[in-house]
């Protein structure tokens, strides 16, 4: 069996002076794929993940969660002589 796994952990993007409250607003974003072939059963699985996450920021740079958007695909391919099977 081999196992493939590609992690990005966080991007942040800032808007730093908020003329509103004047607290800085940032947007997470995460992402992680990865896919194993397991050889005797001629399977892949695969698993796809995308998150957005929106936090403020206070003066004491205590991260402050206002919503997180998660996106999964997964799924599951076997196949023999061709694909035979896809489940999603």
């Amino acid at each position: 069996m081999s196992v493939k796994s590609v992690k990005l952990t966080q991007l942040n993007f800032i808007q730093k002076d908020n003329p509103i409250n004047m607290e800085t607003i940032g947007i997470g974003l995460g992402f992680n794929a990865s896919y194993s072939i397991l050889d005797d059963n001629n399977t892949i699985q695969f698993n796809l993940g995308i998150q957005l996450k929106l936090f403020q920021e206070d003066d004491n740079k205590n991260k402050i969660d206002l919503g997180i958007m998660q996106f999964r695909l997964a799924g599951i391919f076997s196949f023999k002589n061709g694909i035979d099977k896809n489940y999603l």
